[in-house]
Order: C-alpha cells, then sequence, then structure tokens
C-alpha cells in the first residue's frame, strides 16, 4: 500500500499508514478502531517502529561515536571509512524502512567499480532517506541530498558520512 498522505510504502493493507497515522481508506474497519489499537497495528505493521508522532521516533540501529570514526578512518587511511560506509548504508536503510534501497554491500561494491562515482550517488539519495527520518521524529523534511552531495565532493566523504550518523545517533535505541 502506498499512502495517500505521506507517499511512504508499506507492505500488505495495514488499518492505519505506520509513518504518518492516516487511516487506510481502502479499510473502512479502521475509521471504527480506538487510537489505542491503532497504536498497537502501526507499531506491527512498521516492524516494531512507532508512528509518526511528533517526536520520540526510534530505529533499532547501534550509536557510533563520530569522533573515533574520524579518527580511525585517518589512522587505517581510509579503509575504515570504507566499513563505516557500509555500516551507514545499512543502518540508514534499517532506519527509513526502505526495504528497495541497495544495502551496504552493495553501495561499496559499486563505489569501489565505479571509482566513487556510484558513493556520490548515493549520498545524495541518501538525503531522502534522511528527509524520512527526520519526519518520522517530528523535525520537519528537508531534502539534505544536494548538501551531502557537494560535501562529498569537497571532504572526500566524511563530512556526510558524520551528518548522517548524527542523524541515525538521534534515533538509535542501542
Amino acid at each position: 500500500m502506498i499512502c495517500k498522505k505521506c507517499g511512504n510504502y508499506t507492505q500488505g493493507e495495514p488499518k492505519f499508514c505506520p509513518f504518518c497515522g492516516t487511516p487506510n481508506e481502502n479499510n473502512t474497519e479502521a475509521n471504527s478502531d480506538s487510537q489505542q489499537q491503532y497504536h498497537y497495528d502501526a507499531q506491527q505493521n512498521a516492524g516494531g517502529f512507532p508512528p509518526f508522532s511528533g517526536g520520540g521516533y526510534s530505529a533499532p540501529i547501534p550509536s557510533r561515536s563520530i569522533p573515533l570514526c574520524i579518527i580511525l578512518s585517518f589512522l587505517t587511511c581510509g579503509f575504515y571509512t570504507l566499513y563505516w560506509l557500509y555500516c551507514v548504508v545499512n543502518d540508514l536503510k534499517a532506519a527509513s524502512n526502505s526495504p528497495t534501497e541497495p544495502d551496504g554491500g552493495t553501495v561499496l561494491l559499486l563505489s569501489i567499480v565505479t571509482c566513487g562515482i556510484y558513493e556520490l550517488i548515493w549520498f545524495y539519495k541518501a538525503g531522502e532517506q534522511v528527509s524520512k527520518i527526520k519526519y518520522n521524529a517530528g523535525r520537519g523534511a528537508s531534502s539534505d541530498g544536494w548538501l551531502y552531495l557537494l560535501l562529498a565532493i569537497f571532504s572526500s566523504g566524511l563530512v556526510p558520512l558524520a551528518l548522517i550518523q548524527n542523524e541515525l545517533n538521534q534515533v538509535s535505541t542501542r
């Protein structure tokens, strides 16, 4: 199902959109349910993620120390950056509940094969996923794709990785 209000995709026919809480128009039974039942159903349909509630959104991803990741990237001559990219891609995919996005291994492999060009494309697309996380957390939904792309070009990817990791740390549960 694609929500008519927020445009997010949800598998199956849930009674309410797990992202924005809009009742499914195809399901007339949804309009008669109580708010408590809606909260329970939305959490089940979102794979454990709470629906948009103006804050309090969390995702089952680990929190990482940004300064430590940057230091390890320099100490390992950039090899840790590849691992960090792999982790950030997978965490962002999980936090934004985007099953159709490529996983960390695919992004890493395509980035290496294309000499970093795919990584730039991914940074641009990551702005959309970060926007979805910000919306779910109740902090507005500004698209940062162009910012991540420009920062990736001029900072070899460390700065946008740190910014994305900061957004992920804000919704992390571990």
